[in-house]
């Protein structure tokens, strides 16, 4: 019996797990991962996203059912607002649906397929090799791509970077409608020139106040447990240099200047910034106790 040399062991192929393995294997290590799921149902359990049944009805999303394997659970929502009031939460009391995310957008394209089908329009999809800052050029192509195409009529954009200016000059200009898609490309007006503004619609996350929501919920906490003084030590790491990091810790650190200030309160804040989504968090020995992921 043959028998083999591994440098790591992992046991469990879960989202750590296979994290892991992945960046061992890239510094030449010899990694074995064991697991006992099927590779088809890895870490079905974290890929859930949930939404509120109200606001999948106001979106025409169709609900899915208990028996369909999108369906992942159901529990009731307690709503309300974050600790300090300044955001509501729409739909109090509606249900919340946990679905699985790979067979849920697996039946969203089909439906938008056809949806299309039925107005006479064939729907595309296209993406990156991941959702990074490093991926940015390889979607300005993909869109440059279909803004070439003649037989494009129209365009939903979920970019993850800036420096789409030009290409939206060019959807107005050819007249092709842009619908915005969680991607923060137009906060703040960013990519957007005067009077060129192709955009019909969007929906996407407000990511400053987004920000500003885990800073209320952080703060209350330091509050409650006596840990708001002076020279308290905070650290904000941008997990990256997207519209969506930069904002969410922009709005994650101006909430909690705000309230700490309204506390007569100067906590010691730190923040990193990653260049992208690869490597690790250094800390540089100047935290001591909080690290604030957002």
């Amino acid at each position: 019996m043959k028998t083999e040399t591994y440098d790591i062991l992992i046991a469990g192929a879960s989202t750590t797990g296979a994290w892991f393995a992945k960046k061992k294997k890239k510094r030449g290590h010899k990694v074995l991962v064991i697991e006992k799921q099927k590779e088809k149902d890895v870490s079905r359990e974290y890929d859930i996203f949930h939404m509120e049944k109200y606001e999948m009805q106001k979106f025409g999303i169709t609900l899915p059912n208990k028996d369909d394997v999108e369906y992942g659970f159901e529990f009731g929502s307690t709503g309300g607002k974050s600790p300090y009031g300044n955001y509501e939460k729409i739909g109090v009391g509606n249900p919340i649906v946990g679905m699985h995310k790979h067979e849920m957008i697996m039946r969203l394209n089909k439906e938008a397929e056809a949806a299309g089908a039925k107005y006479g329009y064939k729907v595309t999809f296209r993406g990156p090799t991941a959702e990074s800052e490093e991926y940015v050029n390889q979607q300005r192509e993909m869109v440059q791509t279909a803004l070439n195409n003649k037989d494009t009529k129209a365009l939903v954009l979920a970019t993850i970077g800036l420096g789409f200016a030009d290409e939206l000059t060019s959807a107005f200009d050819k007249k092709l409608p842009v619908v915005e898609f969680d991607s923060g490309l137009y906060s703040g007006g960013a990519d957007i020139t005067a009077e060129k503004d192709p955009t019909v619609g969007g929906v996407a996350t407000d990511n400053r106040a987004a920000g500003g929501v885990v800073a209320e919920n952080f703060y209350a906490y330091l509050k409650n447990n006596g840990l708001a003084v002076d020279g308290y030590k905070v650290g904000i790491i941008q997990h990256d240099s997207t519209s969506t990091g930069i904002d969410r810790a922009a709005g994650f650190k101006e909430k909690i200047e705000e309230l700490a200030k309204a506390d007569n309160i100067a906590l010691d804040i730190n923040v990193q910034v990653k260049a992208n989504n690869a490597g690790e968090y250094k800390l540089n020995g100047k935290l001591e106790i909080i690290e604030t992921r957002i």
